[in-house]
């Protein structure tokens, strides 16, 4: 759930499916088709908001052999009310086209647009659905606002990232969600990196469960998920144990390790020591742009400060190798006054470029709480994201940088070793009646 300064209701997203059919008849020879241009998008699908900021699309031409000279770009008719800014590549490969939508007539709903590109007698194009969100008055006297979109989450772990691999059927009812941003979060044997680097290695990697994960998402719609960088592999904390802290000290060694994931998805891949070439089999098509920033740093071995100082560390080696990727900092464990305890020391030493701030809330460990116990805890939700907008807000370069709920359920208790409950120690965990369950739970 994305938290910012507008509500906006996102339409579901529907398919364009273009046939292209040909007929014809007699015994001339047809007239050779001129070649192709490949257009590549970041996005296949964007969300704006009526009377929001502008939002981009980054796009990639390539021409084909013995073509030159500058390509241009264009735009299919955009519903009413929708306006878009085209940066043709000209002589290069990078183009982007910017959309807007106005803030009282932005064509609400999903529409299918395609991006044309043409040059030196040769053109080709590439669709995508453009979501534009309308805006709601909550109540006569409210003069502020939220802007929420919903999306879904994966937790790897040891016992469940072979799901798709074994049920593959599963891909299809995920589709049907439309999902956008599903949160990835990569822990235990699904770190790919599985020995160290060396001045003289680059260490040894195994992308096959992350993969098993990540493919099935990219196929089911989801082209542009974000990867959490949840931890570093288990050699790099002092004494292997994360809550003792990452052992290199300046953050080198685990920046290096984020930057070879970038290199994998997006940029053409890496060799390992014993020269294997390891390349994402969706490279160049299908790039990873959002990458979160670390697990709730907050109660996994960093204090406030090591956690920025390694946040500005890491970042810049990442955008060395893709200058287009966004950022998702803190990914805090909201609870107590950790925001007071953490935000203020990041907003006022980052450095490094920040496009959302998320946090992490549920409102109990205790799956035994009452109904009116649960929704009790609704004011101080509220007061968190309220404080965490107020520190951004507080610093020219954070303003409008949004709040993105990344994790969000009833209750935390239950034991993930042995189903007894995180609450009540030496009682087994008792499925809630609300609903909740196992599954349901954290």
């Amino acid at each position: 759930m994305y938290l910012s300064s507008r509500i906006a209701a996102i339409a579901a997203t529907t398919s364009l499916l273009l046939l292209n059919v040909s007929c014809g008849g007699g015994s001339a020879s047809p007239t050779p088709l001129p070649p192709t241009i490949s257009v590549t998008l970041s996005t296949s699908t964007l969300n704006i908001v009526q009377g929001g900021a502008p939002q981009p699309v980054d796009v990639t031409v390539s021409r084909p052999s013995g073509v030159t000279g500058a390509v241009t770009l264009d735009t299919s008719i955009l519903p009413a009310g929708v306006a878009a800014e085209v940066e043709s590549p000209g002589s290069g490969d990078k183009g982007k086209v910017t959309f807007t939508a106005t803030a009282q007539n932005g064509g609400a709903g999903t529409h299918p647009v395609v991006i044309r590109a043409s040059g030196g007698g040769s053109n080709g194009s590439a669709n995508m659905n453009l979501a534009v969100g309308i805006i709601a008055t909550v109540g006569a006297s409210v003069t502020s606002s939220i802007n929420m979109f919903m999306s879904t989450s994966f937790q790897p772990a040891s016992w469940t990232d072979q799901f798709f691999v074994n049920h593959p059927e599963a891909t299809v009812p995920l589709g049907a969600l439309n999902p956008q941003h599903i949160n990835v979060q990569v822990l235990e044997r699904d770190i790919p990196q599985l020995t160290a680097a060396t001045p003289t290695s680059a260490g040894s990697w195994d992308f096959t469960y992350i993969d098993g994960i990540l493919n099935p998402i990219f196929t089911a719609g989801d082209n542009n998920p974000l990867y959490q960088i949840a931890m570093g592999p288990v050699f790099m904390y002092n004494t292997g144990n994360p809550q003792m802290g990452l052992r290199d000290a300046t953050f080198q060694e685990f920046a290096t390790y984020c930057a070879q994931l970038v290199t994998y998805y997006n940029t053409g891949g890496f060799s390992d020591g014993a020269g294997i070439h390891h390349v994402s089999q969706y490279y160049p098509n299908w790039p990873i742009t959002y990458w979160g920033i670390y697990n709730e740093p907050n109660i996994n071995g960093f204090t406030p400060q090591a956690y920025v100082e390694m946040y500005n560390v890491v970042v810049p080696q990442m955008l060395a190798e893709d200058s287009h990727l966004k950022f998702v900092a803190v990914e805090l464990s909201d609870w107590g006054n950790e925001p007071q305890r953490y935000l203020p020391t990041f907003v006022n030493n980052v450095t490094a470029p920040v496009d959302v701030v998320a946090t992490h809330y549920y409102s109990s460990c205790n799956q035994r709480d009452t109904d009116q116990m649960l929704l009790d805890t609704i004011p101080t939700f509220a007061n968190h994201v309220d404080y965490i907008y107020s520190q951004l807000q507080s610093k020219p370069t954070l303003a409008n940088v949004p709040v993105w709920v990344t994790e969000n359920n009833v209750n935390a208790d239950w034991d993930m070793g042995g189903g007894m409950s995180n609450c009540n120690p030496g009682q087994p965990f008792v499925t809630d009646r609300r609903g909740s369950s196992a599954f349901f739970a954290a």
